[in-house]
């Protein structure tokens, strides 16, 4: 395992999603903020909410970004149909039990 290359793309992934969530939110797609809901965990307070949030979003991208690596390990080959095969079943899961 590449630690370097785990940490690198973890963090530019959680970094693109969050990213395309504050969009969807900017243009009127959707009204959920993930991190906000995710700091509110933490704190009430609005703006201590968003910090700590989002530091909790990037957390959870590289644990769920590691949770990935080890399946790719345990697999012994990656590609990016393995990968998606495994995002869309991530997202079931989240749909259906989440």
């Amino acid at each position: 395992m590449n630690v370097a290359s785990w940490l690198l793309w973890g963090f530019a992934s959680t970094l693109l999603l969050t990213t395309t969530l504050a969009v969807s939110q900017a243009l009127g797609l959707t009204r959920m903020n993930m991190p906000y809901m995710l700091g509110t965990m933490f704190t009430a307070d609005r703006d201590r909410a968003r910090l700590f949030g989002f530091v909790a979003h990037l957390v959870n991208g590289l644990v769920f970004s590691l949770l990935y690596v080890f399946v790719f390990q345990s697999w012994g080959v990656a590609s990016w149909w393995r990968g998606s095969l495994i995002g869309v079943l991530h997202g079931l899961f989240v749909l259906v039990i989440g």
